[in-house]
């Protein structure tokens, strides 16, 4: 299980990334709330990005860049999340993390089932967990299935580009080469012009925003390159490649 983010430290680092933000001489407090800020603002913009975009739309959601996802350059991982066009910038949000969300209460019933054997659980700085795992019939891919219900329901045309916020269950790990972080955040879901396109599901309904993660650029991340994380799984959990 991915442990949750240092959070003073990540907002440090986002912070000095990012050239929209001046937090000289600013409380950590201060840095993690202006951080929220910044980075709930990227993410509205990229869910509107994707409800903006036509069906036969494949416009960078976030204006500067697209994605792919292609052959990790890390032996052994499989698949990874690339930058297929354009630049990212630091304090960009690259994406979102895909998948069910199980409140702790929610999590100790739904162990056996979820979360053994399970390397796509992310877990928040509130103890929210998200799963990504996209083998069908799981979680995930039940959430993602949730996720076109509701773009239909909305009346939403699907744009080619949609699944766009929902690739960060492909970001591999590094502890060396990060050029990203995850960022918790919360998605009103009342907002008829981004809710269709929030990529996860609450394991129980409920009409209160979504816990998501974000995933935020540290630095300039040109084409071509991949995207990498550190995981931070916790010593005792940790699989047997994590290094």
């Amino acid at each position: 299980m991915i442990r949750p983010r240092q959070q003073c430290g990540d907002a440090l680092d986002i912070a000095r990334s990012c050239g929209e933000l001046s937090v000289g001489g600013a409380s950590e407090e201060e840095v993690v709330a202006a951080v929220n800020r910044h980075v709930d603002g990227k993410v509205r913009s990229v869910l509107l990005g994707a409800a903006s975009s036509g069906p036969e739309s494949t416009s960078p959601l976030s204006g500067d860049f697209t994605l792919e996802v292609r052959q990790s350059g890390v032996p052994g991982a499989g698949n990874g999340l690339f930058v297929a066009s354009g630049a990212v910038r630091g304090g960009d949000v690259i994406t979102l993390y895909p998948g069910t969300v199980y409140g702790p209460k929610e999590q100790s019933f739904m162990y056996a089932l979820v979360f053994t054997d399970n390397d796509y659980l992310v877990t928040r700085y509130d103890s929210v967990v998200i799963d990504g795992k996209m083998k069908e019939g799981s979680a995930s891919a039940t959430a993602l299935k949730n996720f076109q219900t509701r773009d239909n329901a909305m009346r939403k045309p699907r744009c080619r580009n949609m699944e766009s916020v929902a690739l960060g269950n492909y970001i591999n790990h590094s502890k060396t080469a990060k050029n990203a972080t995850f960022w918790d955040v919360d998605i009103p879901i009342d907002d008829p012009n981004t809710s269709p396109y929030i990529p996860n599901v609450l394991f129980t309904a409920s009409n209160r925003p979504v816990p998501s993660v974000a995933v935020v650029a540290l630095q300039t991340i040109p084409t071509g390159s991949e995207i990498f994380v550190d995981y931070r799984f916790k010593p005792h959990s940790a699989p047997s490649w994590y290094s």
